[in-house]
C-alpha cells in the first residue's frame, strides 16, 4: 500500500513539530524560543531568517490561542491550516491566494521558481510542498499535477514585479530610449 501525498505532508508535519518541541521543557509544546528556531530553520528563506522579536512575538501571540505562553501541536496546525483552507475555485487562483497569504511585495520580488537572472529558487523551498499540498487538498484543484502547481506558482512569481504600486511606478518613469 502506498502512503499518500496527504499522508506523506502529515508525517513531515508531526516530525517538524516534534523536532523543536521538548528542548526547553514540555515534549508537546513549543516555547517561544522553540518556535523561533522551527521558522528560522524551516521557513528561513522566507522569513529571511529574520530576527525582529516584535514579528515573532505577534506570531507567536496569534499561535497561542490559550495564551498559555506556549504553542501546542493544535496551535501549530492552525498555521498549516490556514494556507490549505485558503481557497479558490481554479489552480490560479488557489495559488494566488496561498502565495499572497504567505509572501509580501517585496520578498516575492526576490524569487523566481527556477532561480534564474540573480533570484533565489522557490521550487526548492519547502514552502513550495506546502503550497502543492494545500493545492491537492483543495477540492477544487485536487486533480492537479506537479506541472499545473509549477506553472501557476511560477506565473504569480513572474507578476511580483508589478505588485504594491511597482506597476504604477514603472509606467510613471519615462522610457529611455524611445
Amino acid at each position: 500500500m502506498s502512503i499518500t501525498d496527504l499522508q506523506k505532508g502529515m508525517a513531515t508535519l508531526i516530525t517538524v513539530f516534534h523536532k523543536y518541541s521538548g528542548k526547553e521543557g514540555d515534549k508537546t509544546t513549543l516555547s517561544k524560543g522553540e518556535l523561533k528556531e522551527l521558522l528560522s530553520t524551516e521557513l528561513g528563506d522566507i522569513l529571511g531568517k529574520s530576527s525582529d522579536k516584535a514579528a515573532l512575538d505577534k506570531i507567536f501571540k496569534d499561535l497561542d490561542a490559550n495564551a498559555d505562553g506556549t504553542v501546542d501541536f493544535q496551535e501549530y496546525i492552525t498555521l498549516v491550516a490556514a494556507v490549505t483552507d485558503i481557497g479558490g475555485a481554479t489552480v490560479d487562483e488557489a495559488t494566488k491566494r496561498m502565495m499572497t497569504f504567505l509572501l509580501d511585495h517585496a520578498l516575492s520580488r526576490q524569487y523566481n521558481f527556477l532561480g534564474r537572472n540573480g533570484k533565489r529558487e522557490f521550487k526548492a523551498l519547502k514552502l513550495y510542498e506546502v503550497i502543492y499540498g494545500g493545492l491537492k487538498k483543495n477540492a477544487m484543484t485536487s486533480q492537479i499535477t506537479r506541472k499545473d502547481a509549477e506553472k501557476a506558482v511560477s506565473k504569480w512569481l513572474i507578476g511580483a514585479r508589478d505588485r504594491g504600486g511597482n506597476r504604477q511606478a514603472r509606467q510613471a518613469t519615462p522610457q529611455q530610449g524611445l
